[in-house]
């Protein structure tokens, strides 16, 4: 600020007062907006979380009046989980209820998982995903063409996927390499890195490389360097042979029909 002559008229004096005031006026406006703005956005999220939670519910109504017998479910909204509520059972013939922490199959959804433990190797230096995937996995047989993890990783590495019955197999491996028998030796479905085409087998292989490339046990990396660090205190590998704590019967059912148990699979 430019000083003042005290020989000089006040007008200049006046106007430098009022734009220090203005300006104070106008940070504390913006302040109070912004407090207000933060107000309001507390005041909305019990409000939308709310919303979420009643929605929640409906649906899991919804879920048990078309027969299912028992589930969890969980809404996560803004980093952090605002609803967890288990409904049904676990066991129909014991009368078991569902709780939070009832182990239920989750299926595919064990691809990201695995896809999660991939990377953990990639950080690590330990996996290119761009080599050969017998560089990983030497008994895998040479198709003719390149397969890499990251292929593997997207659905592209030309893998099949089930046949029929395949996912009711009751037979066990012991290890992720031994169960690359059901599949090593068929032809490609597709040429390896033109098409998207499903395949768990891909990810059974990838599984394998992940196995080699950390240099222990596919499901003992898997718990150290992603269920550990997730917090996913919960989430076990669904092996039939060992007593699971929490683990719910499994069910099958078709529209029309009543509820049966499954038939014993081995998920190995």
């Amino acid at each position: 600020m430019r000083l003042l002559d005290k020989h000089a008229p006040s007008q200049p004096r006046l106007l430098a007062v009022l734009l220090l005031f203005a300006s104070v006026l106008a940070s504390a406006s913006q302040s109070n907006a912004q407090s207000a703005s933060t107000a309001a956005s507390a005041q909305e999220k019990p409000a939308s979380y709310a919303t979420a939670r009643e929605r929640a519910r409906t649906i899991a109504q919804e879920w048990l009046a078309r027969g299912i017998p028992g589930f969890n479910v969980a809404v996560a909204m803004d980093g952090k989980i605002i609803y967890s509520e288990a409904f049904g059972y676990a066991d129909l013939e014991q009368r078991v209820p569902a709780w939070q922490i009832t182990k239920f199959r989750i299926g595919s959804v064990s691809k990201p998982l695995t896809s999660a433990a991939l990377m953990r190797l990639v950080e690590q230096g330990k996996i290119d995903l761009d080599a050969p995937i017998q560089r990983y996995v030497p008994t895998f047989p040479d198709k003719g063409a390149l397969i890499t993890p990251r292929m593997l990783a997207g659905h592209l590495g030309g893998i099949r996927h089930y046949k029929d019955g395949e996912p009711d197999s009751q037979k066990h491996y012991d290890s992720v390499v031994d169960g690359l028998e059901r599949f090593k030796d068929d032809p490609l479905v597709v040429a390896p890195g033109t098409k998207f085409s499903y395949s768990s087998f891909g990810y059974n292989l990838l599984s394998a490389a992940i196995e080699a490339a950390a240099g222990q046990r596919f499901l003992d990396f898997e718990q150290e360097q992603v269920f550990t660090p997730l917090g996913l205190l919960n989430t076990t590998a669904d092996q039939p042979a060992d007593i699971v704590p929490q683990r719910a019967r499994f069910y099958s059912g078709a529209k029309g029909k009543s509820t049966q148990n499954a038939m014993f699979v081995d998920n190995s």
